[in-house]
């Protein structure tokens, strides 16, 4: 599915304590595999925080229809229904898109799965913008082409502060992951980029639940 508009990319953070998150990824489940099934409704992931109570919640609509209609949709307002004293806070990010891709796969993962989720937080400097957007896009182009173990790769700023980017990859396991990280196409990327950011993090993170429509692409 080649997108020819900007799709609507969602990133939140949604912290839950210990003893409610088994009933958090039950009501997401449930949200999520109905979800999918809708036409406008391209990815989404749940992934828990190894360090802490942190869930982080990612959500991919082929455009704002499509949107507003999971909002109104009965399956979401049970999810809100269900989770409304789960969750201690609740912060949501709308993301600009730069980039959308998903490989062959219809994804229905739920919580026992190998998948690595990593959500990467990066701060640039301001005038580096279009250089490593121009970048990011071809990397990202690459790996989802030419790695079978690359499931979905997404990358967006923040709609408001446009030097604050976020990625969202997916990935079938550890090993697929190490083997990413050692492509000349990755290694290239590093070194394009190294002195583009002020600040980097990486989250690894446990995928409780991934799914997706398959051969999702979209680039700025």
């Amino acid at each position: 599915m080649n997108l020819k508009n900007p799709p609507i990319m969602n990133f939140h953070r949604l912290a839950v304590s210990p003893q409610n998150q088994a009933a958090f990824v039950k009501a997401g489940n449930t949200n999520m595999f109905k979800s999918i099934e809708a036409d406008g409704t391209l990815f989404m992931f749940s992934a828990k925080s190894k360090q802490s109570n942190d869930n982080y919640v990612f959500e991919c609509y082929k455009d704002e229809k499509a949107y507003e209609d999971h909002l109104a949709s009965s399956q979401f307002k049970d999810f809100k229904k269900a989770t409304q004293d789960l969750v201690i806070e609740n912060d949501s990010f709308p993301l600009t898109p730069i980039f959308a891709g998903t490989n062959y796969q219809n994804l229905r993962i739920k919580s026992d799965n190998n998948y690595l989720v990593n959500i990467a937080k990066i701060t640039l400097v301001d005038f580096d913008r279009e250089a490593f957007a121009k970048i990011v896009k071809h990397e990202m182009t690459v790996s989802m082409q030419e790695e079978p173990g690359v499931i979905a790769m997404f990358a967006g700023y923040l709609f408001d502060v446009e030097n604050e980017w976020r990625f969202f990859e997916v990935y079938k396991d550890e090993s697929a992951y190490q083997k990413h990280v050692q492509t000349d196409n990755f290694k290239d990327y590093v070194q394009k980029t190294q002195e583009m950011f002020y600040q980097k993090e990486i989250l690894q993170l446990h995928g409780d639940i991934i799914v997706d429509k398959a051969n999702i692409n979209y680039e700025k």
